[in-house]
């Protein structure tokens, strides 16, 4: 009985406030007037702040569906996209040989932890090796870890690839502070005893040793040759499309 009374004073009390018809459209005035009433009054947002809105409209206005509170939440959190979009935009990410690996997973994980849940259910961690491709040993540790969560095998990738650069390092230092003998050897029969008779031909096979066993060209070893990493890489895709085979052959025998 008193929520009846008080929804009538208040229905009374809107006849005082502007109201949006054909003739009148002033939308601010409305604005400033609802705002105070409801302020004045306590009314809470939701049902009964839209009933009392809908009083002064001509037009039937409708509550909020919810596709328009979607997009609410959408601004309310930030994001841009839907996601859908997201799962589109992790599943096409690549990373390049030369990218560094770690601001490509902080990019990755800025997305994966947009979804919900039950979205992230559509991200697997084939996607993420998908994407990692190009990094021969990072895709190595993840593949041959298996199934897991994506911030598993991303700490999984990053932790090879940071072996792999342990590695270089070190063994830039080894060539800076160490130089391969016969180099040494070259120097010192050409500027210390002057013997300028060399065999150009064994001059050039010793400068070969140097050279990458993989593709025959000088400047890197054979595990940093892009030739050599293409192949193992082409290898190991030959091998997991070989076992995902004979796991269905299994399934359907």
């Amino acid at each position: 009985m008193e929520e009846f009374i008080k929804m009538n004073f208040l229905s009374s009390m809107l006849q005082n406030i502007i109201h949006i018809n054909d003739e009148n459209h002033d939308e601010e005035t409305w604005y400033i007037q609802m705002k105070a009433f409801k302020d004045m009054h306590k009314i809470s947002e939701g049902e009964e702040h839209y009933r009392y809105c809908a009083m002064t409209v001509q037009d039937e206005i409708t509550y909020p569906s919810l596709e328009q509170m979607k997009e609410y939440i959408l601004k309310a959190y930030s994001m841009d996209v839907s996601p859908e979009d997201i799962i589109d935009q992790l599943k096409d990410m690549k990373i390049s040989v030369d990218d560094n690996l770690k601001e490509f997973n902080l990019k990755y994980l800025e997305l994966y932890g947009k979804l919900s849940i039950s979205e992230k259910l559509a991200i697997t961690y084939k996607d993420y090796l998908n994407s990692i491709e190009y990094k021969h040993q990072a895709y190595k540790g993840v593949w041959l870890a298996g199934k897991m969560e994506i911030p598993k095998a991303i700490e999984i990738a990053e932790r090879h690839e940071d072996f792999v650069i342990k590695n270089r390092q070190k063994m830039e230092v080894k060539r800076k502070y160490n130089p391969n003998p016969s180099d040494q050897k070259n120097f010192n029969s050409k500027y210390k005893t002057k013997n300028f008779s060399t065999n150009p031909l064994k001059t050039k096979s010793k400068i070969k040793v140097n050279a990458c066993y993989c593709c025959g060209e000088s400047g890197h070893l054979k595990a940093e040759c892009p030739e050599f990493i293409r192949q193992e890489y082409l290898r190991y895709k030959e091998l997991v499309e070989k076992l995902d085979q004979s796991k269905k052959d299994s399934l359907n025998f």
